[in-house]
């Protein structure tokens, strides 16, 4: 068996939401698997709603996008580098928080909470803002 199929069998944790239209209806989930059983904090739950709300309106604006004429690279590329940025600092936090001891660590955790907060308010702004460039360019 390939390792990548063996990877799909062998996870010892879930979370997930589901993705929703605005009509309500569920097209998929998001979620997060892991090889190691783990706690799954209520901050950790409302980023991971936060993330399929953003996936949704993603998912909108690529929709709106392939319906319209107006060319976009720069607004997509844009999310992108928040995004690569974001995923470097939740990093490095991370492997910090790992390495602290007990009161270092909390204060690290802290910190990723926050951080994760940002970046959800951030690509909801970049949206947002995206659907506004969109809708003043047509």
């Amino acid at each position: 068996m390939s390792p990548a199929a063996q990877a799909q069998r062998d996870f010892q944790f879930y979370a997930g939401h589901p993705l929703l239209t605005a009509e309500g209806y569920a097209i998929g989930t998001l979620c997060v698997l892991d090889q190691v059983p783990r706690a799954f904090r209520p901050a950790e739950q409302d980023f991971l709603k936060q993330l399929a709300t953003l996936a949704m309106r993603l998912l909108d604006l690529h929709l709106l996008l392939a319906k319209t004429a107006t060319p976009a690279p720069d607004l997509l590329a844009g999310m992108e580098t928040r995004l690569v940025f974001s995923a470097q600092r939740l990093a490095t936090l991370t492997a910090l928080a790992q390495r602290a001891t007990a009161p270092a660590a909390a204060a690290y955790q802290l910190e990723i909470d926050q951080e994760r907060q940002l970046i959800g308010s951030d690509l909801d702004f970049t949206i947002t803002r995206a659907f506004t460039q969109l809708a003043e360019a047509v």
